[in-house]
């Protein structure tokens, strides 16, 4: 009976510290805003940005950054805290919360 006891108390601490990932962590990469998104359709818009090996579309940058992206010249390398976005259109947005040009 002690070793059935230790057992569910090894199990349950264990199953404890495992934690779901759920692809909504932030990350802070850097990274290369390619161009604006002038598409017409429904998940055009915003700007395109390569991170590693892939390339997602942001649609805001915040307003403390400072940064005007209408205004600067594209290759333009950045850092840039984000996250993939909650609500997707194709699967390639993500929300930007902190950005700085490199």
């Amino acid at each position: 009976m002690k070793k059935i006891v230790i057992i569910c108390v090894i199990i349950i601490l264990t199953a404890g510290a495992c934690t779901k990932d759920t692809g909504n962590t932030r990350m802070l990469s850097e990274g290369i805003i390619t161009r604006a998104d002038y598409g017409a359709c429904i998940c055009c818009g915003g700007w395109m940005i390569d991170i590693g090996q892939n390339t997602y579309r942001f649609y805001t940058v915040p307003a403390n950054s400072h940064l005007d992206l209408t205004q600067e010249t594209f290759p333009l390398p950045v850092t840039v805290g984000w996250k993939k976005s909650e609500n997707q259109c194709d699967g390639l947005e993500i929300t930007i919360d902190y950005i700085s040009k490199r």
